[in-house]
């Protein structure tokens, strides 16, 4: 059995175990907001604004950029798309990268938004150190997931969702 089928086995029957319900919401379900990335790189990022700019009207938008310092010339590439800045929320995490959409989210039987926090140990990253404890510095890029469960409890989220792209 494949490890990701173990994790999410063993992720349900803890989340079950309190005798409610859980489900994974469809990507169709109507969403509360998309969490993206900006990654500092052009070709990604003119991809990412085409989708902000094709999202914008119809769903909130959060944005993760890698600094503040970045937000000046980052807010001026979306408004060359007619992107309207104001109302997108911006969020700062200096580890922005691909794995921005790997968290999973659930909703319990009480519509309760939970995310799973998956404890990202960089395994296979760095094969190097496979035999010793991670340093901080590289496990603070792992720890992405537990930041952004952290933003997301704060702005509120509701049960219909947030979709991580």
């Amino acid at each position: 059995m494949k490890p990701f089928n173990v994790i999410f086995a063993l992720l349900l029957t803890a989340l079950s175990a309190n005798g409610q319900s859980i489900r994974l919401p469809a990507e169709w379900e109507k969403q509360e907001k998309v969490h993206l990335a900006w990654f500092g790189n052009d070709r990604r990022d003119t991809v990412l604004c085409r989708v902000v700019e094709s999202l914008q009207p119809n769903i909130e938008i959060t944005l993760n950029i890698p600094h503040d310092s970045l937000s000046s010339s980052i807010k001026s590439k979306l408004n060359n798309y007619k992107i309207d800045t104001t109302k997108i929320h911006f969020v700062t995490d200096p580890n922005v990268d691909f794995w921005t959409r790997d968290p999973l989210f659930f909703v319990l039987e009480n519509q309760q938004l939970k995310m799973v926090d998956f404890n990202y140990s960089m395994y296979g990253v760095y094969p190097e150190i496979i035999d010793t404890p991670i340093p901080d510095d590289i496990k603070s890029i792992g720890d992405y997931d537990k930041r952004l469960a952290a933003q997301i409890n704060y702005l509120g989220a509701s049960p219909r969702g947030i979709r991580i792209v």
